[in-house]
């Protein structure tokens, strides 16, 4: 089986729900693991009951979600999945029509 990884701050929370949205209705929700990289996502996903961990970088470490809004000079330096060591595939040949 394979997972999908998300990170993302609380400036994305629209696009993490748009994206739980679609995983559940693929039926892939339960390969779904996101990374937070503040605390204000973290709570968010915990009081949404979402399968979220707090990651915390040296990149990003002390940064709140304005910092990491999108174009921002820390937006640019954020590291992505892939660069921690972990294998991201897109589980696509899952997707079903409906």
């Amino acid at each position: 089986m394979l997972t999908c990884l998300l990170a993302c701050s609380f400036a994305y929370r629209d696009v993490v729900m748009n994206f739980v949205c679609n995983l559940r209705r693929l039926g892939l929700y339960d390969q779904l693991i996101i990374a937070a990289f503040d605390e204000d996502m973290y709570r968010f996903g915990f009081r949404m009951g979402l399968p979220i961990f707090f990651y915390q970088s040296p990149d990003i470490a002390g940064l709140t979600s304005h910092d990491l809004e999108y174009g921002s000079q820390h937006f640019r330096k954020v590291r992505p999945p892939w660069s921690w060591g972990w294998g991201v595939i897109w589980p696509c040949k899952h997707a079903r029509k409906h």
